[in-house]
Order: structure tokens, then C-alpha cells, then sequence
């Protein structure tokens, strides 16, 4: 009875290792920065008191969220930087951000690049 106790429990951590591993590469795979995730995961938020004049609070404390400190954001919309965004979300999302709607997970993970 022990021994088929131990196979359970051994088979179950291995799966969760595993299960780890595969999204531990997924996310690597996404380009998601672990240490975002984690803040994410834990709800640690950056501290900053920095006002963005692009960026609602709300926008502000989701990006903060992400690990993102707004200050390290640009101030301006370059064309380059806004059509990209317009590439990757399409017209009508970009311009729902803009006018204050608050960005998705998704919204990043498809934008994320735009940043770079």
C-alpha cells in the first residue's frame, strides 16, 4: 500500500515539474519577462509617483502591474511607434486606449514589440 502511495506522489510531482517546465518555455518563447510575471503572480506593484502625461492612473497602475515603470515610457506618440500600434491592435483598439481604456494582457502581448 505504501509503495503505491509513492508512485502516486511521484507521478504527481512530476507532472508539476513538467507542467513548470512547459510553461516556463512558453512564456520564455513569448518574450514575457519572468520577473513581470512573478510581480504579476504576487500583485507587487512598482512604487512610483511619477505622473505619465500619456496615461491614465488606471493605465498607470496596470502598467505598473506588468513591472513596467511608466517613467520609463516615452512622452510622446511618435508616427512609427503609433502605427505599429495600429498594426498590431488595429485602428479602433488604439484608439480606445487612447482615450483611456484600459489596456489587456493581450493588448500588451500583441503590442509588446512596439516597445522594443
Amino acid at each position: 500500500m505504501k509503495k503505491i502511495g509513492l508512485i502516486i506522489t511521484t507521478v504527481i510531482v512530476t507532472i508539476i515539474v513538467l507542467v513548470g517546465i512547459v510553461l516556463a518555455i512558453i512564456i520564455n518563447k513569448l518574450g514575457i519577462n519572468m520577473t513581470s510575471v512573478i510581480g504579476i503572480i504576487s500583485g507587487k506593484k512598482i512604487e512610483s509617483n511619477y505622473d505619465h502625461p500619456l496615461l491614465t492612473k488606471d493605465q498607470e497602475e496596470l502598467i505598473k502591474s506588468f513591472g513596467i515603470d511608466p517613467a520609463s515610457l516615452p512622452t510622446s506618440i511618435p508616427p512609427n511607434l503609433e502605427q505599429c500600434a495600429v498594426d498590431a491592435l488595429g485602428a479602433d483598439r488604439v484608439k480606445q486606449i487612447k482615450g483611456g481604456a484600459i489596456p489587456t494582457l493581450n493588448d500588451y502581448l500583441k503590442a509588446r514589440q512596439c516597445l522594443n
